[in-house]
C-alpha cells in the first residue's frame, strides 16, 4: 500500500522534512511521482520501524544497565553517608 510523505512520516514519528532528508541519504526507498510529490511502501515503512526499534532495543539495554549501576552505587554511597551521620 502506498502512502503520502506526511502518512509515511506520521507513522515513522518524525517530520516530513526529515523523511525526505532520508530518501535523499538513501536510508528509506520511495516512489517519486513527481518533482514534489513521493509516495512510500507500507511495507518499507515497517521494515525500518523494526530496524529502528531493534537497533534502541539492543542500544538501550547496555545503557539501562550502566545507569542501573550508576543509579546503585549512589544509593550504596547515600546509605553508606546515612549511617555515618547516625
Amino acid at each position: 500500500m502506498l502512502i503520502s510523505t506526511k502518512k509515511a512520516a506520521e507513522y515513522l514519528g518524525i517530520t516530513p522534512h526529515t523523511l525526505l532528508n532520508w530518501v535523499k541519504q538513501g536510508k528509506i526507498p520511495c516512489i517519486k511521482i513527481n518533482q514534489r510529490v513521493y509516495k512510500f511502501d507500507r511495507e518499507n515503512i515497517d521494515w525500518i520501524l523494526h530496524e529502528l526499534f531493534c537497533k534502541v532495543e539492543d542500544g538501550d539495554g547496555g545503557d539501562a544497565a550502566a545507569e542501573e549501576s550508576q543509579n546503585t552505587d549512589n544509593v550504596r554511597v547515600s546509605e553508606e553517608n546515612t549511617s555515618e551521620e547516625i
